[in-house]
């Protein structure tokens, strides 16, 4: 309550975090500062240090009232706007009161290190937490931000969420030094490391290094320094090639926070995360090169890097960054965008329309309403009689898509895999007008009525594809990227990488041709000796024992490698003047496919390796 005392108790944590915003803040800052000087510290590792969900000490209610006008908020209450910009007003505070850390401490020592556990960049856990503790910036100003990476049953491990979560660590470190401890979690539901395969640990390790962040481990974990020490030795033999690389921009997907914090909050496991992990999910398994964007990414000089940028249900944007996108397309870039996307303004407050409704050819018209009264009668009797009554209410969302001769759907893996060009649907929908023009109309999407019955009065539209100034646009009203996470269907991977591709207008200069299973992540760096380096990550997601357990519990726990065997990395352009594999320096032939293209083929994929190209045009 506001002006209760707090008295700080030994066993309880919460009444020991004073407010860094105040004289404790400083004084946090004064110590710091006098044991570097007098114990020569490389640096500070903190087990957080972060702000509060609301604080009304005396520090915070003066300098919000001097900066604001306002009073504080009463109450922690995200469905009040007061409450989302003070929010937004003490990440800032909080950013502040780091650079005044760094500073202090950067004067004393340059090299002086800063590591804090990061509270909202990437574990499964910690996208669902709300209010935030900090905001996603702050870790551009953190040396190495630090996740505890979990990959049990309760974060998801065997999903493509932990991959996701090491990438976007990396994403919001603005792709610098960052790391993921790889809990040796064997399951959550008991917490229990118990019977943890040595493989497995290996296995998650080299997954982090794929995806961009480097691997951390705890020597108090399950064989102490021996279990941790060959891990350190595989990171050691990367380490030429993995310190300095950055993504090669092609693809990129906006991963919003404030889309997450302020418009998807109520329910971020349904209304954010299945958009951004199943539009993720395309882009690794068509081995397509990609980016994670932050919001403060979206600004034209940053978006002109890509070919293409996806929006997965990004509701919640700014006028400049509507404005940086309408720009990006008018002047050539690609757009793929879904759902509700530019529906809301940057803290969440609903516009009438689209604010790229210009962009997308079409206007909001509002929800889908999910009907889940669909009537057990409408079923086959023998597959309904054993059905729980669960089954009933995740009916809700379900549809059909349809199209016909589109010039983007033309593709002969889709016609075979749907030749009547119709398929069904369960995720997120809305309402939007239909295009001006009717060849725009790429997909129709009819709901299921009550009864189960499908209503051909309700045929929807459910993707707009078309160009925009110099740039093209695909738009889909019906959420098929969080379907691809939560309710997945193939043909769904298959339209949406075809948008993909339509919309960059040409091909990446690196392509591969693997497995699904296979995730490739293509970065680049400058070498002093090679110039610039093609360095492009192959790592081995299979498990062999996979879909063996209840899918709802089941956990990677790998024991075993299957190796990867005929891996095609093919250039479209001139290629590096010399391939080699890493770590183990194997010199790769270069030769020239049927479609005359540059080609290499790989030897077997086991857990992890990188094609190394020198000298690079």
């Amino acid at each position: 309550a506001i002006g209760t005392i707090i008295e700080p108790e030994e066993n309880n944590l919460g009444t020991r975090l004073p407010c860094n915003l105040g004289p404790w803040g400083d004084y946090l800052i004064d110590v710091c500062a006098e044991l570097m000087e007098d114990f020569h510290l490389d640096g500070y590792s903190f087990d957080g240090n972060y702000h509060p969900a609301l604080c009304h000490c005396s520090a915070c209610q003066e300098t919000y009232q001097a900066e604001t006008g306002r009073n504080l908020p009463v109450a922690v209450d995200l469905d009040q706007i007061a409450y989302r910009e003070y929010l937004v007003w003490r990440g800032e505070k909080l950013e502040d009161h780091y650079r005044k850390l760094q500073q202090r401490l950067k004067a004393i020592r340059p090299d002086a290190v800063i590591m804090t556990w990061t509270v909202n960049a990437g574990r499964y856990g910690h996208f669902l937490h709300s209010p935030r503790a900090m905001p996603t910036r702050l870790n551009l100003l953190i040396d190495l931000p630090m996740q505890e990476w979990w990959l049990d049953e309760t974060n998801l491990g065997a999903s493509i969420a932990p991959a996701f979560g090491a990438e976007y660590l990396a994403a919001v470190s603005g792709y610098r030094a960052c790391g993921c401890e790889p809990y040796l979690m064997s399951r959550g539901n008991p917490y229990s490391s118990d019977s943890f395969p040595p493989h497995e640990r290996m296995t998650r390790s080299l997954m982090t290094l794929a995806h961009g962040s480097t691997t951390a481990h705890s020597l108090g974990w399950t064989n102490g320094v021996e279990g941790a020490a060959p891990v350190f030795a595989e990171t050691q033999r990367r380490e030429p090639w993995i310190t300095h690389a950055k993504p090669i921009p092609w693809a990129a997907i906006l991963v919003s926070e404030q889309t997450r914090q302020f418009f998807a909050w109520r329910d971020i496991a349904d209304r954010f995360l299945p958009h951004v992990f199943g539009a993720y999910r395309v882009m690794l398994e068509e081995h397509l090169p990609v980016s994670l964007l932050n919001d403060w990414d979206v600004t034209v000089e940053e978006l002109s890097r890509y070919k293409t940028v996806i929006l997965p249900n990004a509701a919640a944007l700014s006028e400049a960054q509507v404005e940086a996108l309408r720009t990006y397309v008018k002047n050539g870039g690609g757009l793929i965008a879904t759902m509700e996307t530019s529906l809301c303004d940057e803290l969440g407050r609903p516009r009438k329309d689209f604010a790229l409704a210009d962009v997308f050819g079409v206007s909001y018209l509002g929800p889908i309403t999910a009907d889940a009264s669909l009537q057990k009668d409408s079923l086959d009797e023998n597959f309904a009689r054993s059905l729980p009554e669960e089954y009933w209410q995740q009916r809700a969302g379900a549809g059909t898509l349809s199209w016909d001769q589109h010039t983007l759907l033309k593709q002969d893996e889709l016609t075979q895999l749907v030749p009547n060009k119709t398929a069904r649907y369960k995720g997120p929908q809305v309402r939007v007008t239909s295009p001006v023009s009717p060849d725009e109309l790429a997909m129709h999407l009819v709901p299921d009525a009550p009864n189960g019955a499908t209503a051909a009065s309700e045929k929807l539209p459910a993707a707009i594809v078309r160009t925009f100034g110099k740039g093209r646009v695909v738009y889909f009203a019906a959420g098929i990227d969080a379907a691809m996470f939560s309710y997945a269907y193939p043909y769904q991977r298959m339209i949406l990488n075809a948008a993909v591709n339509w919309a960059a207008g040409e091909v990446p200069l690196v392509t591969v041709s693997a497995p699904r299973c296979v995730h490739a992540v293509f970065k680049e760096r400058q070498d002093p000796v090679h110039g610039r380096q093609l360095v492009l990550h192959l790592f081995n997601n299979v498990n062999t024992t996979a879909h063996h357990g209840a899918p709802a519990t089941d956990v990677p726990l790998r024991e075993e490698t299957l190796p990867i065997h005929g891996i095609r990395v093919s250039f479209h352009g001139t290629p590096p003047r010399k391939l080699h594999t890493e770590p183990g320096h194997h010199p790769i032939e270069i030769t020239t496919n049927s479609a005359g293209l540059s080609e290499a083929i790989l030897p077997p994929l086991e857990i992890h390796a990188m094609l190394i190209g020198d000298d690079w045009p």
